[in-house]
């Protein structure tokens, strides 16, 4: 029985992972970083903005200068959101 809750939960967290994938992808192709942020936090992660701008540099040419200072502002509304 635990095997197969443990199957349910990995499958689930898999289909979870690749749905939020073309959000992601959207969000590079827009360089939206603030909306890259905001749905960290909104998801409870910490602020990871090297990981996102190295996930993000395969869908777009380049990062704007305000790039990260836009992802933490992003980032800190969402996680006042996820907190409360």
């Amino acid at each position: 029985m635990k095997k197969f809750f443990g199957l349910v939960l990995a499958g689930h967290l898999l289909l979870t992972a690749c749905a939020s994938d073309p959000v992601r992808i959207n969000a590079c192709k827009a360089e939206n970083w603030q909306a890259i942020g905001e749905r960290d936090g909104l998801e409870g992660l910490n602020a990871r903005f090297k990981d996102r701008k190295d996930f993000c540099s395969k869908y777009q040419s380049g990062t704007n200068a305000s790039a990260a200072s836009d992802y933490q502002s992003g980032w800190k509304k969402g996680e006042y959101q996820f907190w409360f």
